[in-house]
Order: structure tokens, then C-alpha cells, then sequence
């Protein structure tokens, strides 16, 4: 080191030393006046909310696929040739109720109609002639009675002669074989009488079987002709113009497309739930669906948007499906075809995928936010801003909220913050709206 550098060091060396004595002088004559907030209390600062009274009703959400109430299957009952077929009978077209859709040759079934139509007359005549002779018959038989009576009142008179010795035995004789004579005459005509009804009995179950093939013939007439019971969309169709078809095949299927169903899977456990909520309501027994007043709110996704329809449960299937512990809710969704527009008011169709939410009106209670529940516990801050540990029975969770049934009343300030080893009456600075 040089001399100069060290000359240099001597002389800085007392005048550090010195500026730090005149600072710490200076500093000793102005102390600085520290405040402290003897007030602020401390603890955890948290969120709150107010417990309230509201009605949270529950949802139970499923999913499923549409189907058609009401279907129409068209089976062939009679065979023959395809003479007649509607040039608009394609797969997914609209055909109004009543429309004749297709026609088989019916010129057989016209020729049976006929036979029978004049079987059934004959049978008839037939009828009329048994009744005629029974008519005779009876006349004939009241004739040859009263024959029978003269005849025996002669006998009696001959007999009474021959005793006086007046009338020969030959005549008496003879007047005996007439008596016998008139008698048989009298039971065949009687015997004829007795058969009367039994022929009657047999032309009126001849007239029957003639009627209930006039019946089948014009049941076979009307059965060449196809029209639709219903406003329906098509779907299958399986036969051609000029076709021959054969009985019990399937020609067409189509539906009513105003009334549609969705079977949804839901768990079971949350619409147990929701059933012991609504009937919590009334002590009254439910003996159908329509006691629970349960509502259908029916969601279908097209990529980022969507389609809602009201439905409403039509059904409860009587199994639970034990793969995945859900049970089949039904809902029926009325189309309104009038209405219909592809963009703003779509029509559900056959094997839509929607999601189905049913919900039932429940009373009024308490709720706070899911998020200050852990386990059957709620984190309160009483009057003095202390914790206050509350034990709480949970109804069910709904949303972003939990129907509390007991523990908390409405008013009570809940902690929505996650606590760090909560205490019981440990302070709490409260934040609610951005202010503390």
C-alpha cells in the first residue's frame, strides 16, 4: 500500500465515527410517536353471510332418450297384390290423419263379401219357412183335434147302441179303428210341432255363423285398405307398387309425433330424496304421481346451444337398474306442431338425447351457502364476534345452497371462508361486501 493510500485512511476513519455520533444526538432529541390501535381485534378475517328463509326446491337430473307415445305398426292381415301406394309414403314425411297410404287388390275379398251376403239371405229364408210350418202345424193340429174329439163322441154314441143291441159290433169296430186312425194323425202332426223348435234353433245359429262370416268377409274387405289413425310422421316402409305381400308382414311404421316421452335414469338415492321432501309436505297418502306435483324441465344440447321443453312425469318404472343404482323416471313433452320452426321452436323427435330435471315445490326454510357446511358442522359468529361451532341436520343440496332443517335459524351470521383449526370463541373479523 502506498503512503498517500494510507494518509487517506487516517483521516476518513475519524469523520465517519464522528457523523454517527452527531446522528445518534440529533435522533435522541426527536423521538418518533408510534400509535398503537388498542381496539382492532384480532383473529381471522372471513366472509359472511346471513342465513334466510327461502324455498329451495330440489332437482333430480337425468338423462335419456325421446320415443313416441303412440306408434303404428301397418301388418298385412290379408295377402295380395299392392295396387294402390301414396306417392308421398317415405321414410320421415308428414301424412295427415285419415289418408289412405296404400290398397291392396281387393277383388277376392269382394267375391267372399258376396258369397256371404247371400248365405246369410238363405239362412234367413230358411228361418222364415220353419216358422211358416209352425204356423200350419199348429193350425192343422187345433183341425184334426177337433176331428179326433167328433170321432170319439161317435164311438161313445155306437157304443151306447150296441149295448141296447141297436148298433152292430162291426160298426163299433169300425168306429174304433177311426178313433185310432184320427189319434195318429193327431201325434204326427204333434211330434212335427215338438221338432219346431229345434229347427229353429238350428236356422238361428246358421243365421250367426252366416252373419260372422259376412263379418270376417267385410273385416278381410276393409283390411285391403291402409289409412293412417293418426296425424303421424313415416318411418319404415316395406313394400313397393305392384308388390305381392303375404299376412303378418310389416309394410309401414310410422307416429304421432305430438306426444313424447323420455325415459331418464336418476340416481336413486337423490330422488328418494326429493320424494321424501314433497311428501313431507302432507301426511296425506299418495295413491297416483299426480299427489307429488312434480315438474319436468326437458334439455336438449345442439353443440353451443340448446332447446328447452315443460314436461311432466307420467311414470315410475317398478325396478331400479342395478348396474348403475339409477331408477326410470317417464316424461311425456307435448309437441306443438303449429308452432314448429327449426330454429326458434325445434320439435323433439324419436331418439333425442336429453337431459331431464324433475323438480316439486317444497316449504319455505332455512338455507345458507354449501360451502359453509363441513360435515354436520357450521362455523356462526355471535354478537361478540366470536366463533361459534354449530352442529346442523342437513335437508338436502340443491345448487349452490343446502336446506338446513335444524341448527340455524334465519339471521345467523355463517361463515363462508375456510377456517385453519377453528375454535369455539376464538374473535372473527367480519368482511361482508368488500368492507370489513
Amino acid at each position: 500500500m502506498s503512503l498517500s493510500k494510507i494518509l487517506k485512511t487516517k483521516i476518513m476513519l475519524p469523520l465517519a465515527c464522528l457523523a454517527g455520533i452527531a446522528i445518534l444526538i440529533i435522533s435522541s432529541q426527536r423521538p418518533e410517536q408510534i400509535t398503537i390501535d388498542t381496539d382492532r381485534k384480532k383473529g381471522p378475517l372471513v366472509n359472511v353471510e346471513l342465513a334466510k328463509v327461502a324455498r329451495l326446491d330440489p332437482v333430480v337430473t337425468g338423462f335419456g332418450r325421446a320415443k313416441p307415445v303412440t306408434t303404428w305398426d301397418a301388418i298385412s292381415e290379408v295377402s295380395g297384390r299392392v295396387i294402390y301406394q301414396h306417392p308421398e309414403l317415405k321414410n320421415g314425411a308428414f301424412i295427415a290423419k285419415g289418408t289412405l297410404v296404400l290398397k291392396i287388390d281387393p277383388v277376392d275379398y269382394e267375391l267372399e263379401l258376396a258369397q256371404s251376403q247371400a248365405d246369410l239371405q238363405t239362412q234367413k229364408m230358411e228361418a222364415r219357412r220353419v216358422a211358416l210350418n209352425e204356423q200350419q202345424y199348429q193350425r192343422s193340429l187345433q183341425i184334426e183335434s177337433s176331428r179326433l174329439a167328433l170321432t170319439k163322441k161317435e164311438l161313445d154314441r155306437i157304443e151306447t147302441l150296441q149295448k141296447k143291441g141297436v148298433a152292430s159290433k162291426s160298426n163299433l169296430e169300425e168306429q174304433r179303428n177311426a178313433v185310432l186312425s184320427q189319434e195318429k194323425v193327431v201325434w204326427d202332426l204333434q211330434m212335427q210341432l215338438d221338432t219346431i223348435p229345434t229347427d229353429k234353433a238350428v236356422s238361428q245359429a246358421n243365421i250367426k255363423v252366416a252373419q260372422a262370416s259376412l263379418a270376417n268377409a267385410e273385416r278381410n274387405l276393409a283390411r285391403t285398405e291402409f289409412r293412417l289413425p293418426f296425424n303421424a310422421r313415416i318411418g319404415e316402409v316395406n313394400t313397393e307398387l305392384q308388390q305381392v305381400v303375404n299376412q303378418q308382414e310389416l309394410l309401414i311404421s310410422a307416429h304421432d309425433m305430438s306426444l313424447m316421452e323420455v325415459t331418464a335414469n336418476m340416481p336413486i338415492a337423490s330422488f328418494v330424496s326429493l320424494i321424501r321432501e314433497v311428501k313431507s309436505e302432507t301426511r296425506n297418502q299418495f295413491r297416483d304421481l299426480s299427489g307429488f306435483n312434480f315438474r319436468a324441465d326437458i334439455t336438449a344440447r345442439f353443440g353451443s346451444g340448446m332447446t328447452k321443453w315443460k314436461g311432466k312425469v307420467s311414470n315410475i318404472r317398478d325396478g331400479i337398474d342395478a348396474s348403475s343404482n339409477t331408477i326410470g323416471v317417464t316424461v311425456e313433452i307435448e309437441n306443438h306442431l303449429a308452432d314448429f320452426d327449426p330454429i326458434d321452436s325445434p320439435l323433439m323427435v324419436k331418439d333425442m338425447y336429453v337431459q331431464v330435471d324433475v323438480s316439486a315445490p317444497v316449504k319455505e326454510q332455512v338455507i345458507i351457502p354449501k360451502q359453509a357446511v363441513h360435515g354436520d358442522k357450521v362455523y356462526l359468529v355471535n354478537e361478540q364476534g366470536e366463533l361459534v361451532i354449530q352442529t346442523v341436520e342437513q335437508a338436502y343440496t340443491q345448487g349452490d345452497y343446502t336446506a338446513i332443517s335444524q341448527g340455524i335459524k334465519a339471521g345467523d351470521l355463517v361463515v363462508v371462508t375456510d377456517l385453519i383449526a377453528p375454535v369455539s370463541g376464538m374473535p372473527i373479523r367480519t368482511f361482508v361486501q368488500g368492507q370489513e
